[in-house]
């Protein structure tokens, strides 16, 4: 399915990251539309510690599934947050809307990288924002795994994604 936006959310707060995000997206992230994804770019919002774009979906290399696998980890060990693919950036502003390609197998590769990728399974949403709705379309979404700190699995990459209570490996 062609979309404008893929939002990969992670809330393990309870409601805390969800406000900062209501208020960088100008929506509730499940609320989200084009017409505030164009709010980021026309307002050159900035990516923070909450929110982080990317232009594109995740490649098929080993550095890009680490670096899902980190991102997604990241998020959920800090405050939560999301991740915008579709919405390119520069010097960390927003700067574009590139459509993205989400089929039903690119999901469940992300789920599946993730899944293998971090320990334990990091808990997030994915959400397609569609440039227009069409009749009888709907947003997908789904949940995995716990809240407590996550790192990556050896079969992706021997090192630790920290939370606040743990230290960095090799530090």
């Amino acid at each position: 399915m062609r979309v404008l936006i893929v939002a990969i959310v992670c809330d393990v707060t309870g409601g805390t990251p969800a406000s900062t995000l209501t208020d960088l997206l100008g929506a509730a992230v499940a609320e989200v539309t084009a017409q505030d994804i164009a709010g980021l770019i026309d307002g050159q919002v900035r990516e923070t510690d909450e929110l982080d774009f990317k232009a594109t979906l995740y490649g098929r290399d080993e550095d890009a599934k680490v670096e899902l696998c980190k991102d997604i980890a990241g998020l959920c060990n800090h405050r939560g947050g999301a991740i915008l693919l579709g919405v390119g950036e520069k010097n960390a502003v927003a700067n574009g809307r590139p459509e993205v390609d989400l089929s039903d197998a690119e999901e469940r590769r992300m789920r599946q990288i993730v899944a293998t990728g971090t320990a334990p399974h990091a808990a997030f949403e994915i959400r397609a924002i569609l440039a227009r709705r069409p009749a009888g379309a709907s947003t997908c979404s789904w949940s995995i795994g716990a809240r407590s700190a996550h790192t990556l699995s050896s079969s992706v990459m021997a090192c630790a994604i920290p939370d606040e209570t743990a230290p960095l490996l090799g530090t």
